[in-house]
């Protein structure tokens, strides 16, 4: 019978190589396409294919109480965040400047003891400061007299606060901190006014200071707190 020629078989396996050849081209391009699904036929001849093959098992939906499914990866660790800090931004000064100290507005002097706590950008000494505190004994609204100066402080990792605490007259004063002329120091510099409700300290920062001829520039902030007690 002519249905078991050599010739009909022949072209039957041509055209099953055919058929075979499209489904690999088409299971190639098909991401390419991720939105329409295969033809009804295709989808026929993948199944017909695949049976006997163990497909992966779709994910489902956990109940209440109920771990998902599969491994998850942890989330990244944190460690919690210091309320005192204003801002995580550093900056390094090079030679523009190597102290900077704010006007403390004379509604917050309660008393004449001040504490003055600073957090360091960097450890060791290129994150060291000395906390400063300047008077303004013409009443012009410039530093011109060094009032107190804490040692060189310096911390083990950034973000550790170091503490200073000094008495001061009545006159106008300002604080800040000072890392000494040509360091490679680093610090923490927020630009703008400080982000407080209610600061105790204006925005612009004085960075030379001579009396009359002292030198302002900002405003910028820093993680700096001041306190004031009897």
């Amino acid at each position: 019978m002519k249905i078991f020629s050599r010739n009909f078989w022949g072209t039957v396996l041509i055209w099953l190589g055919v058929v075979i050849f499209l489904i690999v081209i088409y299971d190639i391009i098909r991401p390419v396409f991720p939105g329409h699904p295969p033809y009804p036929l295709i989808q026929s001849i993948q199944t017909l294919f695949s049976r006997g093959e163990t497909s992966p098992a779709k994910p489902t939906a956990a109940g209440p109480g109920e771990r998902p499914p599969g491994p998850a990866a942890p989330p990244p660790r944190r460690s919690p965040r210091d309320s005192r800090m204003l801002t995580t931004n550093s900056h390094s000064p090079g030679g523009s400047y190597s102290q900077w100290v704010w006007e403390v507005k004379p509604e917050h002097r309660i008393g004449p003891t001040v504490r003055v706590e600073m957090a360091h950008a960097r450890e060791g000494e290129q994150g060291g400061f000395a906390i400063v505190a300047y008077a303004d004994t013409t009443g012009d609204g410039m530093p011109d007299r060094k009032v107190a100066e804490s040692e060189f402080l310096t911390a083990d990792q950034p973000g550790r606060w170091s503490a200073f605490t000094f008495t001061a007259g009545e006159e106008p004063l300002f604080i800040g901190s000072s890392w000494g002329e040509g360091k490679d120091s680093v610090i923490y510099r927020g630009n703008g006014e400080w982000p407080l409700e209610d600061s105790p300290l204006k925005g612009r920062f004085f960075y030379q200071v001579s009396g009359p001829g002292s030198r302002s520039a900002g405003p910028a902030y820093t993680n700096l707190r001041v306190l004031f007690s009897e």
